[in-house]
């Protein structure tokens, strides 16, 4: 058994993952399975720590919300009220529903799982993963049941997402990086048209992508 007394902590990558000396302090920069290498007295052993995103609870609302979104303890999502453009996360022709009712995985054979945050729009919904990976579902140009944002290229799902955004027809998500991809209409380009893509946002000055905002609420 390794002692607290003479106990220190480093971890292998730190632009990954920061960890005080001492051990009583971790902040995860990245998404991800990440080393730290402890010692103690001459003993060291490695140690693996994951790095998600910050779990809430109780999905942000905004656009005038007419359903409700919670993140259960067990990373299942439990969705009630008003199932316009199949915002419930059901199907296209489930009913409203005012008990609260799992969220589907997009098979539509079970729930959704491994969700730590959620957010309300209008009639769209959206989901994060432990794993920084983006669900999206509702309105008239997105799936009825929740299926993974595909990346920019269109090679793969989004990925390393820490935070999400749904507005009334249109996405935003915060990367790890610390940069900014939204999509569906009016997605931060300079233009008013429709997205199917994540794309980064611009800056200000139309000069590089926009980064760093400290919350999408």
């Amino acid at each position: 058994m390794i002692s607290s007394s003479n106990l220190t902590c480093k971890s292998k990558v730190t632009s990954a993952i920061t960890i005080s000396s001492d051990c009583k302090a971790i902040v995860g920069l990245h998404l991800g399975k990440h080393e730290v290498i402890i010692n103690d007295s001459g003993y060291t052993a490695t140690a693996t720590v994951t790095v998600i995103p910050q779990v809430k609870t109780l999905a942000s609302q905004g656009a005038g919300a007419l359903y409700h979104l919670v993140v259960t303890p067990t990373g299942n999502l439990l969705a009630w009220d008003r199932n316009y453009f199949a915002s419930l996360g059901q199907g296209a022709d489930y009913q409203d529903s005012y008990l609260p009712i799992y969220v589907k995985n997009t098979a539509g054979t079970d729930k959704l799982a491994n969700i730590v945050s959620a957010s309300t729009g209008a009639d769209t919904a959206m989901a994060l993963t432990e794993e920084g990976g983006v669900f999206f579902w509702g309105d008239s140009n997105n799936p009825t049941r929740p299926s993974y944002i595909r990346n920019a290229a269109n090679t793969g799902n989004l990925k390393n997402i820490v935070q999400g955004s749904a507005g009334h027809r249109n996405f935003a998500a915060l990367a790890d990086d610390g940069t900014v991809y939204t999509w569906g209409y009016n997605h931060g380009q300079g233009v008013d048209n429709f997205s199917q893509y994540p794309k980064h946002v611009i800056n200000a000055n139309n000069a590089g992508v926009f980064n760093n905002p400290r919350n999408l609420s």
